[in-house]
């Protein structure tokens, strides 16, 4: 998870956000319905999106899982669009996709 130090947001004040005031100050968002029918599968129920900056407690250093569930409010504070997320694929599910493909377990 990618943590951008040389940005600034402000915390959002909405219901799910969250700060853990232990040793990192962390901003999360908690998930109230952790299922996404949508996609299919369950969702982390709770997400770091920030850390507290040391200077200003209104503000936050944001990370990419704040772009992915934010992007309108990272759009609008720094001009651009959130990048793609990257899935990742298991090495399990990569090796029976290879199988599929050209069958390296005849082979072997």
């Amino acid at each position: 998870m990618a943590v951008y130090r040389d940005r600034k947001v402000l915390i959002p004040k909405r219901s799910g956000i969250t700060i853990n005031r232990g040793d990192c100050n962390r901003v999360l968002y908690v998930n109230s319905a952790p299922y996404n029918a949508r996609k299919g599968y369950a969702e982390p129920k709770r997400t770091t999106i920030g850390y507290v900056c040391p200077d200003d407690t209104k503000y936050m250093y944001p990370t990419d899982k704040y772009a992915t569930i934010f992007p309108a409010a990272w759009e609008e504070a720094f001009n651009e669009k959130p990048k793609a997320t990257v899935k990742k694929m298991g090495l399990y599910s990569l090796a029976q996709a290879v199988n599929a493909k050209i069958g390296i377990i005849d082979t072997l």
